[in-house]
């Protein structure tokens, strides 16, 4: 089965398979910087442009998604069609587009099942905060093996604080502090007491995984070998300090792997760095997997024979 992701800064595209045991294999990934979020917190309006190469990335998925053989096809939206005012007038255009119909996962939903995805296959004792930074939204999750003991969606995403905060290129000290202040206020009020519960932390999303990714200085992006690593506080400190110095084009340069994310880059590792000084957390282990692997072990336990 195939699941794709419309989110608020990618569109993403899972292929997965169920063995006779139960077991789940992840047979190919993709994903593509759309910015369907751009400029939604103005106005709460989805752009005209941004729906429009929306559209050509799903007809892509969709052919592709044909090409593979899978015979299910699971679509979801997350914040910017939850928040958007015009979400019902873009899922019908998508879906007259298409033909697949967007299922918009509440933020339960969402939490539950990137918090399945990122630690499936990954037993860890005691109890296990995973965190997902969004270009909309952060979810916090605290958990405990399978069990979900609390969960938060808040308000923050590396999209919306990068459009907020930075208007300089670099940014400037000021705008800087502001961001820092805004995701550190934000992530205490919401989350504070689910962080500081967390034995361990487990992140999933672009903002991790490309961390990851140039702390292993990856040519080409490898999920083998991102999953499971590890990144210490330190390190992601080095990483952003640098970062924060670069102009566009110098971060562009840098993240080969994903250029479009050289923008928002900055604001989801200011998110991350706030996620781990609030819970004290050294580390962070990263999982390539996480929201989709979710959605398709749901759809797998839904269409047992």
């Amino acid at each position: 089965m195939a699941v794709v992701d419309v989110g608020t800064n990618s569109i993403l595209y899972l292929l997965a398979e169920q063995n006779a045991k139960g077991e789940v294999s992840l047979l190919h990934q993709e994903a593509r910087s759309v910015r369907l979020g751009r400029k939604v917190m103005e106005n709460r309006i989805i752009q005209k442009e941004a729906m429009e190469e929306a559209i050509a990335v799903l007809e892509y998925y969709k052919t592709l998604s044909q090409n593979q053989n899978a015979d299910r096809i699971a679509v979801i939206g997350t914040h910017v069609l939850r928040t958007a005012k015009n979400k019902r007038e873009v899922c019908e255009i998508l879906r007259q587009k298409t033909g697949w119909k967007i299922e918009i996962l509440t933020e339960e939903d969402e939490a539950k099942s990137s918090y399945r995805g990122a630690l499936y296959g990954r037993p860890l004792p005691g109890f296990v905060s995973v965190v997902d930074i969004g270009g909309g939204s952060t979810e916090v999750i605290l958990g405990q093996a399978n069990r979900i003991v609390g969960f938060v969606s808040v308000n923050l995403g590396a999209v919306g604080l990068t459009e907020t905060f930075l208007r300089h290129d670099p940014p400037l000290q000021n705008e800087w502090s502001a961001l820092e202040t805004c995701a550190l206020n934000a992530l205490e009020t919401a989350a504070g007491s689910l962080l500081k519960k967390g034995d361990r932390l487990v992140g999933v999303a672009g903002t991790v995984t490309t961390l990851a990714a140039m702390d292993l200085r990856l040519e080409a992006y490898d999920g083998r070998r991102v999953d499971g690593h590890t990144l210490s506080y330190a390190k992601i400190q080095i990483l952003l300090n640098t970062m924060r110095g670069m102009t566009l084009a110098e971060r562009q340069r840098v993240l080969t792997l994903d250029p479009k994310r050289a923008d928002i880059i900055l604001a989801g590792a200011a998110v991350l760095t706030s996620v781990m000084t609030l819970g004290k957390y050294k580390e962070i282990t990263v999982s390539d997997n996480g929201l989709r692997l979710g959605i398709a072990l749901r759809e797998f336990d839904l269409h047992k024979n």
